[in-house]
């Protein structure tokens, strides 16, 4: 749930600022203390880089980035691959 929580508010710190500032002050919040965070948000028409943290960090998915994956993965792919 916190990792949930965590990509959550990350993302909507993207969404709203769009600015490695509003990620940077996201990510300085006393709740994410102990937090481990990577996250790099590109541009996939021009390949540039939005906003980033410790992109290349090895990080474990939660359940819900899972499921996520596989229900995309699921839908695009189908049943039989």
């Amino acid at each position: 749930m916190k990792r949930f929580l965590l990509l959550y508010l990350s993302l909507c710190s993207v969404w709203l600022s769009y600015s490695q500032v509003g990620l940077q002050q996201l990510l300085n919040n006393a709740a994410l203390k102990h937090a481990s965070v990577g996250i790099q948000v590109t541009d996939l028409n021009t390949g540039k880089t939005i906003v980033s943290h410790d992109p290349q960090k090895s990080l474990t998915p939660a359940s819900i980035t899972k499921v996520i994956t596989s229900a995309t993965a699921l839908e695009l792919l189908g049943s039989e691959y």
